[in-house]
């Protein structure tokens, strides 16, 4: 049983699962703010959840003994997608506090 645990992580299939996992909680919460209104816009979901699905393609690049280069795109890849959600969260902030002033 622990053999078996091991071969899947070390794989990869465990992070195609989570990647898997990750799509269609996006798909969902998508389709939910498209038919209610409510909940997270696109643009906002992907740039919250695109520094961590960064990573995640970084750890499965080194499960999968990928060059150094590309984990290191993947980690630089997610350092850049967490900047720009910085970015948007920062000038929502500055847009509240406009609005309550």
């Amino acid at each position: 049983m622990m053999a078996a645990f091991e071969t899947w992580i070390s794989s990869g299939q465990v992070m195609t699962l989570v990647l898997g996992y990750i799509a269609v909680e996006i798909v969902v919460l998508w389709f939910l703010n498209w038919r209610t209104g409510k909940g997270i816009p696109l643009n906002r979901l992907l740039s919250l959840v695109a520094p961590g699905l960064c990573i995640f393609m970084a750890l499965r690049a080194s499960l999968l003994d990928a060059s150094p280069q590309t984990i290191a795109l993947w980690m630089l890849l997610s350092f850049a997608a967490h900047l720009y959600d910085v970015r948007m969260r920062w000038r929502e902030s500055k847009q509240l506090q406009k609005d309550r002033s």
